[in-house]
């Protein structure tokens, strides 16, 4: 059986997509609480390993260790899991300012999936609040591959800050998109 280069590229495009949609989103729960730091700690040291000193990274995932940031949370948490239940992304959102705006975070470990994944969530998450008028995220400044995935999906830069990351300070673009 003989089969044309494109049609090849087009089955392994339609596997992966496939692939991509056995992902489960769901609401975090209680029992989640383990694996969701082991998750977390994974993400932090891949995020910044790149451009962040490695006692750093260590002294920021001791920080995210003693506090769990997100055992306090107040909003709408969800993870992705992988055919295999492993957590390979988590999205919150909470109000922002008031009950027009929200402000969203998206993590998500290194995968072929990334910009499928975040848009999977975003989608998810603008379900979750029907009533927005604008959205806002915080995204690395570098991190040009999830800049340019929210630009492309209609956010602008609104501001730039510096954020300790450690004894490193990194610069985080606060996003914005208003919804029509």
């Amino acid at each position: 059986m003989h089969f044309s280069g494109f049609y090849l590229f087009e089955m392994n495009i339609s596997k992966q997509y496939n692939q991509c949609m056995d992902i489960l989103i769901r609401p975090v729960m209680k029992e989640d609480t383990v694996r969701l730091d082991e998750f977390y700690v994974e993400f932090i040291r891949n995020e910044y390993k790149d451009f962040v000193p490695v006692e750093d990274i260590n002294e920021l995932v001791n920080e995210y260790k003693n506090e769990g940031w997100y055992k306090n949370f107040v909003g709408k948490m969800f993870i992705a899991l992988d055919k295999n239940k492993n957590i390979i992304g988590l999205a919150t959102a909470k109000y922002f300012d008031d009950e027009d705006s929200i402000i969203v975070s998206i993590d998500i470990l290194s995968n072929e999936f990334e910009d499928k994944l975040r848009g999977r969530f975003l989608d998810k998450l603008t379900q979750e609040y029907l009533n927005i008028k604008e959205i806002f995220i915080e995204v690395c400044e570098n991190n040009f591959k999830e800049t340019n995935f929210f630009i492309s999906r209609g956010f602008a830069i609104w501001e730039t800050s510096p954020a300790p990351v450690g004894k490193k300070i990194v610069n985080v673009h606060l996003m914005q998109k208003v919804l029509p």
